[in-house]
This record gives C-alpha cells, sequence and structure tokens, in this order.
C-alpha cells in the first residue's frame, strides 16, 4: 500500500530538484525499504499525475546553472597561463635643449606576469617637418613586470634648430608598438633660465615628518612650517668642486680629477645607492653639467627605492619624472608632489586603478577559493 506521507515527501524533493537516485539513497539510509520507495515513485509516475513546475525553481535552476558556468569558466581561467603582453610609455625629462646636447628620456615598461621577456626597441630623431632623420639607435632590453630606465641620445652639434620628434618602437615577438614625443631644439642664445618664484605660504599646526634626510651629504635638511628643506652646504667634500679649504689629502675625491665619464660616474651611483645613497649622492655631486647630475640623482632614487633623494633634482620637469618613476612602481604617496598637471592627473588614475584591480584580484581570490 502507497504510503501518503511518503509520496508528499518524495514530490517535495522531485520539485526542489533532487533526481530519483539521491532521493532513492536517502530514504534507504533513513529506514525505508525498496519496495516503499518504489511504489511511492510508481504512483507519482502515473500518466494522470502532473508536476507543476514553480516558476521560483525554474529560477533557481537557470541561476544554478549559470553559477556552474561561471566556476569553470573561472576554473579554466585560472589553469590556463597567461599570455604575456607588455606595453610601454617613453616621455622626455626635457622638451628644449641646444645643439649638442643630449636627449634624456624615460621609458617605462609594464607587463601583465612576472616572467621576464627579451624586446628589441629602436629610437629614432627625426625633423618634424622634413621627417630628416638626425640620430638612431637600437638596443636589446629584458622586462619583467614593471621597469623603468632612462636613455640618452647625443644630439649632433649640427642640428639646426627646430622641432624634433623621437620616435620609439618596441619589437615583441613580431608585434610593434610605437610610442612618440616631441621636443624642440634652440641655438645656445634662445636658451633662458625658467623665472622662479617665491610664495609664502601660511601652514597652521602642521607637523613634520619623521625625517628629512635627503641622502646628499651636502645639503643641510630642516624642517620649516611642515615642509623638507635642504639647503645647500659649502664648503662640502662630496659636492665635485675642489673648494678653498679641500686638498688632495683632506678630500681626495673633489680635488683628484676622475677619469671616468658622467655615464660611467651614473652606473657608478646607482649600484653605490643600493648600499650607501650617501655616497652615491657623493658620486651625482662630482658631475659638472646639470643634466646629468639630475638624471645620476633619479638613478640612485630609483635603485636605493627612496623617493626623497627626488628633493635632489633640480629641474622639475626631471624631477615629475623621478617621482613618476615610483607611481609606477606602486608608491602612490608622491602623487602629491608631481607639479606637470598632466603627470600628476595620470598618477592618481593609476592609484585608482590599482585599487580597482586589487579589489579584482580579491573577488577571483574569493571566486577560487570557493571551487
Amino acid at each position: 500500500m502507497v504510503q501518503e506521507s511518503l509520496t508528499e515527501y518524495i514530490n517535495k524533493l522531485l520539485k526542489a530538484g533532487y533526481d530519483v537516485g539521491t532521493i532513492r539513497n536517502t530514504l534507504l539510509k533513513a529506514g525505508y525499504s525498496p519496495t516503499e520507495i518504489n511504489q511511492s515513485l510508481t504512483y507519482l509516475k502515473k500518466p494522470t499525475r502532473k508536476v507543476n513546475l514553480n516558476l521560483k525553481w525554474i529560477l533557481i535552476g537557470v541561476s544554478a546553472l549559470i553559477l556552474v558556468i561561471l566556476l569553470i569558466l573561472g576554473g579554466i581561467k585560472l589553469l590556463t597561463p597567461a599570455e604575456k603582453t607588455i606595453d610601454f610609455r617613453a616621455s622626455p625629462v626635457r622638451v628644449e635643449m641646444s645643439p649638442g646636447e643630449m636627449l634624456s628620456f624615460v621609458i617605462a615598461f609594464t607587463s601583465n606576469t612576472d616572467e621576464r621577456e627579451s624586446v628589441q626597441m629602436s629610437y629614432e630623431v627625426s625633423n618634424a617637418q622634413t621627417n630628416e632623420v638626425l640620430v638612431s639607435k637600437q638596443e636589446t632590453a629584458t622586462i619583467g613586470k614593471q621597469s623603468s630606465t632612462t636613455k640618452q641620445l647625443q644630439i649632433p652639434a649640427t642640428a639646426t634648430a627646430g622641432v624634433y620628434d623621437l620616435k620609439a618602437t618596441m619589437n615583441f615577438k613580431g608585434k610593434k608598438t610605437t610610442q612618440r614625443f616631441r621636443f624642440n631644439i634652440v641655438s645656445a642664445e634662445e636658451v633662458q633660465a625658467p623665472e622662479t618664484f617665491e610664495e609664502e605660504i601660511e601652514v597652521e599646526s602642521v607637523e613634520c615628518p619623521e625625517s628629512c634626510d635627503d641622502f646628499n651629504p651636502c645639503t643641510q635638511d630642516y624642517c620649516d612650517r611642515g615642509l623638507c628643506k635642504h639647503a645647500p652646504l659649502s664648503p662640502c667634500c662630496g659636492n665635485g668642486v675642489c673648494e678653498s679649504g679641500e686638498t688632495t689629502t683632506n678630500c681626495r675625491e673633489d680635488c683628484v680629477k676622475t677619469a671616468k665619464n658622467p655615464q660611467e660616474l651614473i652606473a657608478q651611483a646607482s649600484k653605490v645607492a643600493k648600499t650607501d645613497p650617501e655616497a652615491a649622492s657623493a658620486l651625482c655631486n662630482q658631475l659638472i653639467n646639470p643634466d646629468d647630475v639630475d638624471l645620476c640623482f633619479i638613478e640612485i632614487a630609483s635603485a636605493s627605492g627612496r623617493s626623497i633623494i627626488c628633493e635632489s633634482v633640480k629641474t622639475a620637469g626631471s624631477k615629475d619624472t623621478c617621482y613618476m618613476n615610483f607611481a609606477l612602481d606602486g608608491d602612490y604617496s608622491v602623487c602629491s608632489k608631481v607639479e606637470n598637471s598632466y603627470l600628476s592627473k595620470s598618477c592618481n588614475s593609476l592609484q585608482r586603478s590599482s585599487a580597482i584591480l586589487a579589489q579584482s584580484q580579491e573577488l577571483e581570490d574569493q571566486l577560487s577559493s570557493t571551487q
């Protein structure tokens, strides 16, 4: 005889989406006999019996199917290694120079994986009006997750004044990507030092930072109304000038001429900066050309991981480049120090993008943990 209560219970389970095999095993474990279960199932399968599917359960079933598909796709994505992609940007340290000077620019690479790959880079300077190539260079670079480097091209002394283009081309696995920027070559008479204005800012109850040390032994570091300031010290052994009272005995580094060219000195400073930023700053101070000095401080700031060293960079554009190197590495505390409005907006955009990416990664991790 069919048990009405058992039949109703089985009917509810079927409406809930459970299959017959699962229901049968559950009831057997609960103590029901195979005969009782078969009788109830047979009764429910009679042609005169209709099972009304509630819209609610249909929606639940569809949602469950979608969730399963998403989990499968997520698993495939996690198990499939991402193909490495590399993007890069080229930005000038200065946009105006004289013939014979070095064109300095920053190449910043970003990639979606930590895997290191080699790319072919080519740089070409040409006249914006005539397209005549002034100078070109090719090299191979090895790229990981993120990296930035400062490059230099020698502008010929015979270059005429005008507008020029720098074209940087990256060739990665047969795919070429190009970045450009424009700069001006002007005659030496047209180059003028930028005017500087000092504006007194009233700051009330502003606390000084924990340290204002810029790791430059030839500056006096102090805090003035919450702002770090760095006054030059003179005489100072280590500033590259053999001053009064300094000799080859008490200040050999300033009074003995070095045979190293600027590139060698900058490379040495970058290497020393990893363990001794102050000694690296002293090497930078030995350079004479202001552009070389700025480039040197940019390199040692990046090598030492200390953004405060960027304070020693004198040119505003170069100082912004120094700070942007840290922003590209994820240190967005420097965004407020970037003066160029375009770069400042870019820095803040990077910060917002990083926050969104972190949230997406957190959601992806949560999805992975449910598998």
